[in-house]
């Protein structure tokens, strides 16, 4: 009996890390967010780096020589052919012309 009261302090000795419900559903918010925001990010550096090729060329692109991903949001959002249209030169919403 005597050895189990000498073990019992060394365990609360240690580091004491809580594994409660509470704190797992903090954990799991923090790590969403995170991911939101690298996804957020992420999309936000595709965007920029299409509109920035399709600029580039002017809307005359021939080959896809981007990063497949790039070139999958330039087709998705239609740069090179909003280019095309307006003659090489970005929308303007102000001027009210597609």
């Amino acid at each position: 009996m005597g050895a189990r009261a000498a073990a019992a302090p060394a365990l609360q000795a240690g580091p004491k890390f809580l594994f409660s419900s509470q704190r797992k559903a903090i954990t799991e918010a923090e790590t969403k967010k995170a991911k939101i925001e690298k996804q957020k990010r992420l999309n936000n550096d595709r965007y920029k780096r299409a509109s920035n090729c399709a600029l580039g060329k002017s809307g005359n692109c021939l080959q896809q020589d981007n990063k497949p991903i790039i070139c999958k949001v330039c087709l998705e959002y239609r740069f090179c052919e909003d280019l095309r249209k307006n003659g090489g030169k970005p929308f303007d919403p102000a001027a009210g012309r597609h």
